[in-house]
């Protein structure tokens, strides 16, 4: 892959996903997503690192489990 393929890929996809930090290795070559802490995505080509992208954001979102007696629920 071409340097100014990867950086005209990099630029689109950093417009297209603000929230996500993005990287490309040219020696695995791999592309990598990063959001957060704990959220990686891999993949091949930019293309399908958006299109894995697409499909992580479709996901509903997983709501964190509170602490027993700290939920709306609980009467003192």
């Amino acid at each position: 892959m071409s340097t100014a393929h990867t950086g005209w890929s990099l630029h689109t996809l950093r417009e297209r996903y603000p929230t996500w930090a993005f990287l490309y290795d040219p020696f695995a070559l791999r592309w990598f997503a990063l959001r957060g802490r704990s959220i990686t995505v891999v993949a091949d080509t930019a293309e399908e690192l958006a299109t894995r992208i697409k499909h992580f954001q479709a996901r509903p979102a997983c709501r964190s489990q509170q602490p027993r007696g700290q939920g709306p629920d609980y009467a003192r």
